[in-house]
């Protein structure tokens, strides 16, 4: 067998990925542009390789930025078990239950003071809270929900709900519940620099990149890593027998603690440096080869 078929780069033997594969009991796998094709899809390849994997007794878990509500078709597809890290590990939830397993909201005052900055920028501001999806009007990014809720439709799966503001300031004054992530699309360097600079430890935040031009702001301390670490605690299973997958900077926090950390080919360059090891792009279902070379006993 040649080991090497679907390593890409590697700080790790392949001989060395393969032992860290095969001590494996816990997967946890990034969402959008790792585990999904460029269609934001299961391709049949992976979704092969994952049965195939839970079939092996190692359980797969899904940590992403997104609310967890608009992750549970492919959840549900995978035939998963397990809760789904969301919002960057802000929430841990299991699908199908309205109990938080794990939750840390966005500080208050300190989203009050970048409110106003985002406001008068008019920025494309996305914000959760634990059941609904709160958008600017006229948004662009809302476009991601309203595909997700074709696929939920299509699959008799509950869509997300959504709902529109004008201000965020007076959202934020209005509304009772608590927000989990804020997520600000189609930034300037300009802006991005300065949410960086007012996302800091000292005013309770953190942000983070998932994807191109856009930041995550949550809570800080809040990350797929310490996500990766309460799960690995509840199913009782040794850090060091886990496996992490992501593309993203968001992801680099589990690369941190997981036992064997992979990043795929159309990662950025932070997040492939930060990885044990790189696989095949998304596209080209680098997940499910990768599994199926690495992990799958034969």
């Amino acid at each position: 067998m040649n080991l090497a078929s679907h390593l890409t780069v590697s700080r790790l033997s392949a001989r060395q990925v393969y032992e860290r594969a095969r001590q494996c009991r816990l997967f946890v796998c990034d969402l959008d542009g790792t585990l999904l094709d460029k269609y934001g899809r299961i391709d049949r390849e992976t979704l092969s390789a994952v049965q195939q994997l839970q079939g092996q007794g190692v359980s797969l878990v899904l940590a992403t930025g997104r609310m967890d509500r608009s992750a549970r078709v492919f959840w549900r597809q995978l035939n998963l078990h397990t809760p789904i890290i969301s919002c960057n590990g802000a929430m841990i939830r299991m699908p199908g239950s309205e109990e938080l397993l794990y939750s840390q909201p966005l500080p208050a005052e300190a989203l009050q003071a970048l409110a106003g900055y985002l406001d008068a920028q008019q920025i494309d501001v996305l914000i959760y809270d634990a059941a609904q999806v709160f958008y600017r009007r006229g948004s662009q990014r809302i476009r991601f929900f309203e595909r997700y809720n074709i696929q939920a439709r299509s699959c008799g799966m509950p869509e997300v709900p959504t709902c529109t503001y004008t201000s965020l300031t007076d959202l934020l004054l209005a509304h009772a519940e608590p927000f989990y992530k804020l997520f600000a699309a189609y930034l300037t360097p300009e802006q991005e620099t300065y949410l960086r600079a007012m996302s800091t430890e000292k005013q309770g935040l953190s942000a983070q990149a998932s994807a191109l031009r856009s930041l995550d702001i949550m809570a800080s301390g809040q990350s797929k890593g310490e996500g990766l670490l309460k799960v690995a605690e509840l199913l009782q299973i040794d850090p060091a027998r886990t496996a992490a997958a992501g593309d993203q900077e968001n992801d680099i926090a589990m690369f941190k603690v997981a036992g064997l950390s992979i990043c795929m080919k159309n990662g950025t360059d932070p997040a492939r440096q930060a990885a044990d090891v790189i696989w095949e792009d998304h596209a080209a279902a680098g997940i499910g080869r990768g599994i199926q070379q690495y992990f799958i006993k034969r």
